[in-house]
């Protein structure tokens, strides 16, 4: 392309290459596709490969990279835009001098910020396209979450999508109690990931396996205070939706909906007194489950509940009982610690609450298919 990139005229350049060299010692320009230089200072076309490049790659990855020059300098580009339509590049480029004075231990120019604020700049100015470039942002994230999901998987192939499950679980039903929705999400992306690697190309088992998840985010979202009659209809509504799916795409958005039922399901019942009293009781059990001495009929004191409608209301909203549920949340303290400290299985089984270590193990392996033991060996963080 030659001339000026439409959207980029003289008195615009001016502005921005102003505005950006006020914050970082940089020499900026406005370069048409192929990295001619059409405003500011040309070199000769020396790096015109290089600044085309930075343009290409921004325009991909949805924001400024910084690529190395050949004159011991750095550039990073915005790419200037008309719709969708790519018409050239605002550039910046800093001499390798500028941002290490003192040398690489001791940088003088944060790079992560020279980018963020060339993208701004280039976003005010209305030059670009903010949002396919933050589409673009949010699929290069998913696809960094989707390898490391997989180079994970391919470390640890040996592990059952059981486990899958109950390394993300504790956190989505965090993040769903919490009504954080952006948090639950990502992790429903991860697991879907996970799933789609361990399940290859068959759809049945994929299916299967998402009811899991389904099932999971239900039990989250009925400790928060949702209602059980309405997440049952939302299972089962999920359940006639996934086996009409007929692709990974159309079942990835049919599990993201869900949550989002899930999600409305807590916020409708959320402020009944019921529900508010039941997420006391879980949020204190949460807080003091690994204390030895903590019983049914502390927590239903602390609720403000008699003993016996208090497990009767704890087992209609949670699907389990008092025990069962204590249990399950020392067996998830049991697990971290297992994967993060050398600690000794006793110390580990005292310390969430079981006196008894044999009674730890015998529970243990109830939730988790094997011994303390084996699961720190397989389980075991660098």
């Amino acid at each position: 392309m030659s001339g000026t990139p439409s959207g980029l005229d003289a008195a615009t350049y001016a502005v921005l290459a102003s505005t950006f060299s006020d914050g970082y010692p940089a020499r900026c320009l406005a370069c048409d596709t192929n990295g001619g230089v059409v405003h500011g200072d040309d070199d000769a076309g020396a790096a015109a490969n290089i600044r085309a490049l930075a343009i290409s790659e921004a325009l991909r990855f949805g924001e400024p990279v910084v690529l190395a020059g050949a004159k011991a300098d750095f550039w990073l580009a915005v790419p200037v835009m008309v719709n969708a339509h790519l018409q050239g590049g605002f550039l910046a480029n800093i001499a390798e001098d500028s941002i290490f004075p003192n040398g690489i231990a001791e940088p003088h120019v944060d790079m992560r910020a020279a980018c963020a604020d060339l993208l701004r700049c280039a976003e005010e100015a209305n030059i670009t396209n903010g949002a396919l470039l933050s589409q673009r942002r949010d699929a290069h994230e998913r696809e960094r979450q989707r390898a490391e999901v997989i180079h994970q998987a391919k470390q640890h192939s040996s592990r059952s999508l059981t486990e899958i499950y109950l390394r993300e679980e504790a956190d989505l039903i965090a993040a769903i109690r919490r009504g954080d929705r952006a948090t639950a999400h990502g992790i429903v992306n991860r697991t879907l990931t996970g799933i789609y690697h361990h399940g290859g190309t068959n759809l049945e088992v994929i299916k299967s396996l998402l009811l899991e998840l389904t099932v999971m985010m239900s039990r989250g979202a009925v400790e928060s205070g949702g209602s059980q009659a309405d997440l049952l209809g939302t299972n089962l509504a999920a359940l006639n939706e996934l086996m009409a799916c007929d692709s990974e795409q159309t079942i990835a958005h049919c599990l993201r909906k869900n949550l989002e039922r899930i999600m409305n399901a807590i916020e409708k019942h959320a402020r009944e007194p019921s529900a508010i009293l039941l997420r006391d009781a879980v949020e204190y059990m949460e807080m003091n489950c690994c204390d030895e001495k903590i019983g049914r009929d502390e927590v239903a004191e602390r609720a403000g509940l008699s003993p016996s409608r208090f497990s009767r209301m704890f087992k209609e909203r949670i699907g389990r009982s008092f025990t069962d549920h204590l249990n399950h949340l020392r067996i998830t303290r049991a697990r971290q610690m297992l994967e993060h400290t050398d600690l000794s299985l006793l110390h580990i089984a005292l310390d969430t609450g079981f006196s008894d270590p044999s009674y730890f193990t015998k529970v243990f392996r109830k939730h988790m298919g094997m011994t303390p033991k084996d699961f720190r060996k397989f389980n075991r963080k660098a």
